[in-house]
C-alpha cells in the first residue's frame, strides 16, 4: 500500500528542515513554533540523529574568553600557572554531539621556582567514572610555563602551549607521560592540525598568517618543523586598521579551518580557506584564549512550551 498524502508530506517536510543551517538554531526554534505537526518532527529523536549526521560537524553557538594571570596556589597542588581540557570517554564515540556521557578531566599545572624560573610541569586526570584524581606525572620544562590557551587532541595525544619559547607539552593519555616538543620561536601561536593529520601550528609574523607542520621522521632522520605555507592574506588588508595593531591567534574550532584572532580592536574569526573574516568581539587587550562553545542546537516539546 503506498503511504498516504499526510506521510508523504511529513517526510518533505522533515526533509527541507534537515538543510536548515545549524548555525542559525532560530530557524528551527521558529519552525517549531508554527503548527504542532512540525513540532512533532523536529522534537522526534530520529529528525534529531539525522540532522547531526547530515551536518556532521557542531556549529560554533558562542565562545567564552579569558583574561590570563596567575592561577594561585591550587589545595592540594601547588602551582602558579595551569590549564584543562575535558575529554569524553565514551568508547568509539564519533563526539559530534556528545553530552551527558562518562568524561576525563586532564589538569596540566606548572610550578615556580626561585627567581622566576619554572622547572617543572605536572598532569592528573580526573575520571567521572570512578570519581577520582590520578596520581601526578612530572616533566622538567626549563623556563617555561603553560598558557591558557586551549589544548587539541590528535589521536591519543593531548597538546598544551608553552610560553616564552613557545614550545608544545605533549600528554600521551594511554601512557600516561608528558613530554615536551620544541618549536621555532613564534608569538601570536596556537597548535592546530596539520594537513596531513600530525601535529602544528598557525601563528602570526609580521601581520601576517603562517602556518608550520611537524615532518614526520623517516629512517634515521629526525623530525622537525617546517614552514608550511604562508597564507596569501595579509591582516592589515583584513581587519580594521589601528596605529598600534597588535594580532594574536588565541583560539580555533577544532575540525575545521576557522580561527580566533584578537587584535586591538576587536576580535574576529578567520576562514584560512574561504578568507572570510568576522568580528565576534570587542578589542580587548587582555584576551588570553578563546574557547568556542559548539553543539547543535535542536529544540525539544519542553524547550517550546515553556
Amino acid at each position: 500500500m503506498a503511504p498516504s498524502l499526510p506521510v508523504l508530506l511529513d517526510e518533505l517536510v522533515e526533509e527541507i528542515f534537515l538543510h536548515l543551517p545549524p548555525d542559525e538554531p532560530a530557524y528551527l526554534i521558529h519552525a517549531a513554533l508554527v503548527c504542532k505537526p512540525w513540532l512533532h518532527i523536529l522534537s522526534n529523536p530520529g529528525f534529531r540523529r539525522r540532522y547531526i549526521e547530515f551536518h556532521q560537524s557542531p556549529p560554533v553557538l558562542g565562545y567564552i574568553h579569558n583574561i590570563y594571570q596567575s592561577t594561585g596556589p591550587i589545595p592540594r597542588y601547588p602551582c602558579d600557572y595551569a590549564n584543562a581540557a575535558v575529554l569524553c570517554a565514551v568508547d568509539g564515540c564519533d563526539h559530534l554531539d556528545c553530552h551527558g556521557g562518562p568524561f576525563r578531566v586532564v589538569f596540566v599545572g606548572t610550578e615556580v621556582g626561585g627567581g622566576g624560573v619554572v622547572n617543572l610541569a605536572w598532569v592528573t586526570v580526573y575520571s567521572s567514572e570512578i570519581g577520582v584524581w590520578s596520581s601526578r606525572t612530572f616533566v622538567n620544562i626549563d623556563t617555561y610555563y603553560i598558557k591558557g590557551k586551549p589544548s587539541l587532541l590528535i589521536g591519543d595525544d593531548l597538546y598544551f602551549t608553552l610560553e616564552y619559547c613557545l614550545n608544545i607539552l605533549k600528554y600521551d593519555l594511554n601512557a600516561h607521560a608528558l613530554s615536551v616538543i620544541d618549536s621555532p620561536c613564534v608569538v601570536g601561536t596556537i597548535v592546530n592540525i596539520a594537513e596531513d593529520g600530525g601535529l602544528g601550528f598557525i601563528c602570526v609574523l609580521d601581520e601576517s598568517i603562517y602556518t608550520w607542520s611537524l615532518s614526520r621522521a623517516s629512517g634515521e632522520s629526525v623530525a622537525g618543523w617546517e614552514k608550511a605555507q604562508k597564507l596569501v592574506m595579509e591582516l592589515g588588508t583584513m581587519l580594521p586598521s589601528h596605529p598600534s595593531r597588535l594580532s594574536e591567534v588565541v583560539g580555533l574550532v577544532e575540525g575545521t579551518d576557522t580561527v580566533f584572532i584578537n587584535s586591538m580592536v576587536g576580535v574576529f574569526t578567520l576562514s584560512l580557506k574561504s578568507r572570510q573574516v568576522k568580528k565576534v568581539g570587542h578589542g580587548q587587550q587582555g584576551y588570553n584564549a578563546v574557547l568556542p562553545y559548539r553543539s547543535f542546537y535542536i529544540p525539544d516539546r519542553y524547550e517550546v512550551i515553556t
